[in-house]
């Protein structure tokens, strides 16, 4: 009988740890390549998906792909629903265009949302975001920092458009050379 008890005692544990380490936090949108010439405009956005409670995200941590850590200023609430973009002026991380990852951890440094290998060489107002705010859907869309992501106009491809003729133009240029009589 005991042994019983500890195992339900064990499960609760880990359903209530679990409700625990899956914040309503999540890693919302992401600015690797902005505008302009120099990259001191990258920002990213974490993204409350509580529709009731405020959440105090003082002392969570964003940890980018080579180690670099930054730490949210004590006193910072997100609303319900609501947003936090981290800028240049709060974040000293140097996001790379090629291959980044981010890693958000909690103020127990417990991993809470994570995003990997994301790359935007396009310089440009495309972010990698959630569409809909704070699902698993990530798309390539006009940056909305502090806003709720909206991708309705349509996802932008990750090249710009004007390579695609150039695409479709080797393509049929290769399969006339299969096809085509020997000699040719």
């Amino acid at each position: 009988m005991h042994s019983l008890k500890l195992f339900f005692s064990a499960i609760l544990y880990s359903i209530l740890m679990f409700g625990l380490v899956s914040a309503d936090i999540v890693i919302n949108e992401v600015e690797l390549n902005p505008e302009g010439q120099y990259d001191t405009d990258e920002w990213f956005e974490l993204y409350n998906t509580d529709a009731i409670d405020s959440v105090n995200i003082s002392g969570y941590s964003i940890v980018d792909k080579g180690g670099d850590r930054d730490v949210i200023p004590a006193g910072t609430f997100i609303g319900p629903n609501d947003f936090f973009v981290f800028t240049e002026e709060i974040s000293s991380l140097g996001l790379v265009n090629i291959n980044e990852s981010l890693f958000l951890y909690d103020s127990d440094d417990l991993l809470i949302d994570e995003i990997l290998q994301i790359s935007d060489e396009s310089n440009n107002l495309v972010t990698f975001q959630r569409s809909p705010d704070g699902s698993d859907n990530w798309k390539l869309c006009e940056g909305t920092p502090g806003e709720s992501n909206d991708c309705s106009s349509g996802e932008i491809p990750e090249f710009p458009m004007f390579i695609m003729p150039v695409f479709v133009m080797f393509a049929a240029l290769s399969l006339a050379r299969k096809f085509a009589p020997v000699g040719l």
